[in-house]
């Protein structure tokens, strides 16, 4: 209700919020996202503020048309999240701790589009007349508005709701479709002669229909993240995909990942007695914290280095820390072990392999904690930020936001860089430099069946400069994030090199064909776009966050990872929330309607004629409906719109025990590692 009412307010630039709530969270990044929906749900009141026009920050996805001024602003130097400031009113004997200028977190933005014609014969290819074009934006001339807009629960989504005329009903739950092979037709087109004719960025329609990720990430089928979406029913906003098939680089081929044990046994990728050991440990791993005498003495030490003590093969060690672990050389052994656990847990929930991908792309995560927070009374603002935070004494009483307003609170959540260069950290921020690349091609990576898959490439498998592991997305049409004939490919590392197109060049490469270019893969798919970007990251260790010189109620969290998974960002989500809300637990599980027990007794907060619903203290309230029924389900956010593919409810996927199947390893017997029926 208080969204509602509130989402007729600032509407302009010189329009006031309300003065007053319990927390402000500034930034609606994941993680931000998270713990401002955790708070909504114990009943706090919260105010979120964006200083971008869109939802998510790093973690966003953005629309093409969206994607293209982001480019435009970065290459510029401007940076989307300029927004003008107001002054700072006074303060009656308070202080303010002012929040200078943030660092642009996105660097050295390369758009590069190999200057492919349209159409050439065969026999007219020449590739040395050709040569690669590098494409720099000029800033987009786009006049905004003014207007500060404060999102309902119905509306969060800012940069979707132009496409989502003619979509779904609101009442579409949520989804998680297979992994059906992705839509490849167009992808190699002949001319009227019979001719190939090569696909140019130039020739894509539809360019509007794609959908970019600035940090992608999968989700593990039994991670903490998928265990709260369907716990709270905040995965009804959000539709997946199964990532059924994964694979790995070995030698100069990719090769499928065994992820049942009729696969594991059917590869050609290890040997028999390997097989047979590979086996043993995936099934020690599924229960590791029962036989801590197998790790204990071993915890701190490289996971591959603990690998090799077991008596494992360089081949096995490799497999087992990059291509299950998803680890690197810095993973420690108590670190591997879980990761390797969640791995093997998270086989045949959902698919054969362990991962879901949201459709629409992973920024439609971030939003949906929102719409969650919104619903539960949370009120959004989008290109506001906290200017100065307000301290009497050293308790914090408030803050000033970038209109000049001054709003009073009892607690603030921000990120760690906006304080970056206002409070002396003593250490205890740890920065990281992260490359980016998005590469969009005519055709999938060889040998990956054109489905949507996770790659690993192990260190150094790509020449001396690769140190860690690479994880690449792959996108198929089916994923909403790009259109038939086209697949969109995402690597991310930690960067090596000066720029991220230093880096991750060396990809397009040896993947790709790139027009013009006689050191690549003539055989691979031909590179229509390659995006390169660097984006600098900040890291707060909360164990020390006590030591530091700020206020009590401050509270502090990272950007996003190089990690594969969301585990970081739930754990810190949690840590934080907890420090705020000792005692009390994060996101509990939704009621259903038949939980809530309808008090005909008036309560003095309510007119008589409306029921109060009734639930017990550690679920929370549910915001009442003024018939007495439950809350409708908020519309679903969907920017592409269009046809899904078949479905499956979760509810109706049931829990398979790991260790079933592991137990007989060797036997003979073929079936999945994780036990259980086929995949859905």
């Amino acid at each position: 209700i208080t969204s509602i009412i509130c989402c007729s307010m600032a509407h302009l630039a010189s329009d006031l919020l309300p003065e007053s709530f319990d927390v402000i969270v500034d930034g609606t990044g994941l993680t931000l996202g998270l713990i401002a929906a955790a708070l909504s749900r114990t009943g706090r009141s919260v105010l979120h503020l964006d200083r971008c026009v869109y939802y998510g920050e790093l973690w966003a996805t953005l629309l093409h048309k969206d994607f293209e001024e982001w480019l435009s602003e970065h290459i510029s130097g401007k940076g989307a999240e300029d927004v003008p400031v107001g002054p700072i009113p006074e303060l009656e004997g308070k202080k303010a701790l002012v929040i200078h200028d943030t660092p642009k977190s996105v660097c050295n933005v390369v758009d590069f589009i190999p200057n492919n014609p349209q159409v050439v014969p065969k026999e007219d290819l020449d590739t040395s007349k050709t040569a690669p074009q590098e494409t720099v934006q000029s800033p987009a001339q786009v006049v905004q508005s003014p207007a500060q807009t404060v999102q309902s629960p119905d509306q969060p989504d800012s940069q979707a709701s132009a496409e989502q005329e003619g979509d779904k009903s609101p009442d579409v739950p949520s989804k998680i479709t297979g992994g059906d092979k992705g839509d490849s037709e167009g992808a190699r087109q002949e001319t009227p002669g019979g001719a190939p004719a090569r696909r140019t960025w130039q020739s894509v329609v539809d360019k509007r229909w794609f959908n970019y990720d600035l940090m992608p990430k999968p989700l593990y089928c039994r991670g903490d993240m998928i265990n709260s979406l369907t716990e709270t029913n905040i995965g009804r906003y959000l539709e997946f995909r199964a990532i059924n098939k994964l694979f790995t680089r070995t030698g100069d081929k990719i090769e499928q990942v065994p992820c049942s044990r009729e696969d594991v046994f059917n590869s050609k990728a290890i040997s028999m007695v390997e097989k047979r050991r590979l086996m043993k440990f995936l099934t020690f791993c599924v229960d590791f914290e029962k036989h801590p005498e197998e790790y204990q003495a071993q915890e701190s030490i490289p996971y591959t280095e603990y690998l090799h003590l077991k008596g494992h093969s360089p081949n096995l060690v490799r497999y087992i820390a990059h291509t299950i672990a998803m680890s690197d050389d810095r993973t420690t052994t108590i670190e591997g072990l879980r990761s390797t656990q969640l791995f093997i847990r998270s086989l045949g929930r959902f698919g054969n392999a362990p991962f879901l991908f949201p459709i629409y792309g992973s920024g439609e995560l971030p939003q949906s904690f929102c719409r969650f927070s919104a619903v539960w009374g949370g009120v959004y603002c989008l290109k506001r930020y906290v200017q100065a935070i307000v301290l009497e004494g050293d308790k914090l009483v408030g803050v000033v936001c970038s209109s000049g307003q001054k709003i009073s609170c009892k607690a603030v959540v921000t990120s760690a860089k906006n304080l970056r260069t206002t409070v002396d950290f003593h250490g205890s921020l740890k920065t990281k430099r992260i490359s980016r690349a998005i590469f969009i091609t005519d055709g999938p990576l060889e040998s990956t069946d054109g489905v949507m898959t996770v790659v690993t490439i192990p260190p150094l498998s790509l020449g001396s400069n690769q140190s860690r592991p690479l994880h690449l997305l792959q996108l198929d049409p089916l994923s909403s994030c790009t259109v038939a004939g086209t697949y969109m490919i995402h690597v991310t590392m930690e960067s090596a090199l000066n720029t991220a197109h230093d880096d991750l060049h060396v990809v397009a490469k040896t993947f790709f064909n790139i027009e013009g270019h006689n050191e690549c893969n003539k055989g691979g798919p031909n590179l229509l776009r390659a995006i390169y970007f660097n984006v600098d990251t900040v890291r707060v260790d909360q164990s020390q966050f006590s030591t530091l010189d700020l206020p009590k109620d401050l509270r502090l969290v990272s950007d996003p990872d190089d990690s594969v998974s969301y585990e970081a960002a739930m754990k810190e989500a949690k840590e934080v929330f907890h420090q705020l809300c000792p005692g009390e637990s994060f996101l509990p599980a939704t009621p259903s309607p038949e939980d809530i027990v309808y008090d005909d007794t008036p309560s003095p907060d309510q007119p008589a004629e409306g029921g109060i619903p009734k639930l017990s203290p550690a679920v929370g309230e549910s915001p009442p409906n003024p018939n007495g029924e439950s809350p409708p389900n908020p519309p679903t956010m969907q920017p592409g719109g269009g046809e899904s593919p078949p479905v499956v409810q979760p509810a109706d996927v049931t829990s398979f025990q790991p260790t079933e199947l592991l137990e007989n390893a060797g036997d003979g017997h073929h079936g999945d590692i994780t036990g259980g029926a086929s995949p859905t």
